[in-house]
């Protein structure tokens, strides 16, 4: 049998969000993703990694870079360019409301493996997703 993740959400917004698997070997430096902008993490296994946010203090533009696999709007953030926020580090079954509109990474001492079901919207924003969370009960 198979786990409908979008459960989580009123029917009604469901066709607005993609479900899709993130695996990750390695850190990924601070970046925001492309055509997304907040996503529901499902961890399965979050392996030794610690998710962190940080907020831009310098709008520099040679602090900020893109890379092959972002499309639209995602970039990559030099460390000088930002201040850190808040992190969290997920176990298994965790689950998180990200907005990864906002500069993100992910880190570990030791990287290993990390696997988790993510759904995701461009056509919401995280007060959307958190109240659609709130209306089901799962926030």
């Amino acid at each position: 049998s198979s786990v409908d993740f979008t459960q989580v959400l009123p029917e009604r917004y469901r066709d607005s969000f993609l479900v899709s698997g993130m695996e990750i070997f390695n850190n990924v430096p601070v970046h925001t993703d492309s055509s997304v902008k907040v996503g529901i993490n499902f961890y399965i296994e979050p392996g030794d990694f610690e998710t962190k946010f940080w907020k831009i203090k310098d709008e520099d533009p040679t602090l900020v870079y893109t890379v092959a696999n972002q499309v639209q709007n995602g970039k990559v953030f030099k460390p000088e360019a930002l201040e850190f926020v808040e992190s969290f580090v997920a176990k298994p079954g965790d689950a998180y409301l990200l907005d990864i509109s906002k500069p993100h990474s992910v880190v570990s001492q030791n990287p290993s493996h990390r696997f988790a079901f993510v759904v995701q919207t461009n056509d919401y924003t995280f007060d959307d997703v958190a109240n659609m969370l709130v209306e089901t009960g799962y926030l």
